[in-house]
């Protein structure tokens, strides 16, 4: 029994994306012997919405292979609209620590070789759910699924099973509405662009932001011109207590057809499966943080590590007292907890020896659908005295009932964050300064341990609520 496990733990891998944080296509890099047993090193894409392993072609003059005659020959769809008559291949690779014998479907493909290493092929999802991988976007990394698939989801903020679009095209699909009609749109890891429908508009009526024309697609329909516009749109999951509904926004490509439908299909067969009309591309996934689990078929956001629960016993703030969240005399430094809205949880430290909100670089990478980048970027002091360049992004934080806009600095000073929850046996996700202090006119009262906010009326309250809306 213990050999057994040490070789399953000797299979578990976790390997970064290729490309990191530039989540437009997630490759990852492997390694394989050509015929002169000469070591080489290329990538693959991870494509959560393709079945199959696919080489291109073009790329195959090193590798080292073996024709699977007992298949013969085959049609797959997509890679450039037509379906393409195929031949299977069996050949050898390492991915990290798994050695691979796999089976891939040869095509011609003309795939953009922009790296140092040759872009050969594509990881279909059976590979990924054979291996049990996860492909994390919250870390960019491929990894073992360490989720087994009876686990209680507690720990995910929201989650999507994979089971109702495997159901029906072997595909990762979520729910999504669309100004209160729902669709299922693909996950799709392989998509550089989100796409959409414009008979989904048509019906939905939701409103979006014109802007301008796109370029030719070619899909699995075949080649369709498109627009582009920025959409908004609800995810429909599931969580321990409830569905929830999480509003979102993305750029989409406005395509003239559905991305795909049965219009070939025999007619007893398409009832069963609804035309395609919305795809969330691998960017998209990124910036929201997703875990796609292909060993435990599910697809998951992780809840933040700094998200403190907030205690049931705690007394709601009065409309302008905030209590400090630790006793002043022993942090040295005040605290506060934001204990309603997105943010419910976080803790912050006030910190009048700093001009700006910051928000740490760990905590921003959590949370990171919860804020906006913006264009600008600041400066900020780094740990050795010098001004370093830094992101700047946005976001609207709820507090005794009133919405703020706010501005945070994207620090890189991990180290600090760690150091505080040591010492106080608690996360610190950022700090607020002084300048947002200041105008909206906070007073610290280190003698009641309180923040004293001005009272607002109702009617300087709904001003404040339509300048963040």
């Amino acid at each position: 029994m213990e050999k057994k496990k040490d070789m399953e733990k000797k299979n578990e891998i976790k390997v970064n994306l290729y490309n990191g944080k530039d989540a437009n296509a997630p490759f990852v890099k492997v390694e394989y012997l050509d015929k002169d047993a000469m070591e080489h090193a290329a990538l693959m894409l991870i494509d959560s919405c393709s079945e199959v392993n696919v080489l291109f072609r073009n790329q195959m003059d090193c590798l080292c292979y073996k024709r699977v005659e007992n298949e013969g020959k085959h049609a797959i769809n997509g890679l450039g609209g037509d379906a393409q008559e195929v031949q299977d291949v069996e050949t050898n690779f390492t991915l990290g620590a798994l050695a691979c014998r796999e089976t891939f479907s040869i095509c011609d493909v003309d795939y953009p070789q922009q790296s140092e290493y040759p872009i050969i092929g594509i990881l279909g999802n059976e590979f990924m759910a054979e291996h049990s991988l996860a492909l994390d976007y919250s870390d960019f990394s491929v990894h073992t699924s360490t989720r087994p698939a009876d686990a209680s989801m507690a720990d995910c903020e929201y989650y999507f099973p994979m089971e109702p679009g495997y159901k029906y095209m072997h595909v990762p699909m979520v729910a999504i509405k669309m100004n209160g009609k729902q669709v299922m749109a693909l996950a799709d890891s392989g998509a550089t662009d989100s796409m959409i429908a414009v008979q989904s508009l048509a019906d939905s009526h939701v409103p979006f932001r014109y802007l301008g024309d796109g370029d030719t697609m070619v899909g699995l329909n075949g080649a369709v011109e498109t627009k582009m516009g920025k959409i908004p749109f609800t995810l429909v999951s599931a969580s321990e207590d409830r569905e929830k509904e999480l509003k979102k926004a993305d750029q989409f490509k406005i395509t003239s057809d559905y991305i795909w439908s049965q219009k070939d299909k025999p007619e007893d067969e398409k009832d069963q499966i609804p035309p395609i009309e919305v795809v969330l591309c691998s960017s998209f996934m990124a910036s929201q943080g997703w875990v796609l689990d292909f060993g435990a078929q599910v697809i998951y956001k992780r809840k933040s590590s700094f998200l403190v629960d907030v205690s049931e016993n705690a007394q709601t703030p009065q409309a302008h007292h905030l209590r400090f969240y630790a006793d002043v005399t022993k942090t040295c430094m005040p605290l506060i907890q934001i204990t309603e809205g997105a943010f419910r949880g976080m803790v912050l430290l006030i910190d009048s020896g700093s001009t700006s909100n910051v928000i740490f670089g760990q905590a921003y990478s959590e949370m990171r659908d919860k804020f906006r980048k913006i264009e600008a970027t600041d400066s900020m002091m780094g740990l050795e005295g010098n001004p370093i360049e830094v992101d700047i992004v946005k976001t609207k934080v709820s507090i005794c009932g009133r919405d703020y806009p706010m501005n945070f600095l994207v620090s890189s000073h991990n180290n600090t964050a760690q150091k505080l929850r040591e010492d106080w046996g608690f996360p610190i996700a950022g700090l607020i300064g002084t300048k947002f202090m200041s105008e909206h006119d906070w007073t610290l009262d280190f003698g009641k341990q309180e923040i004293i906010l001005p009272k607002v009326d109702l009617a300087d309250l709904e001003k404040i609520r339509t300048k963040t809306a």
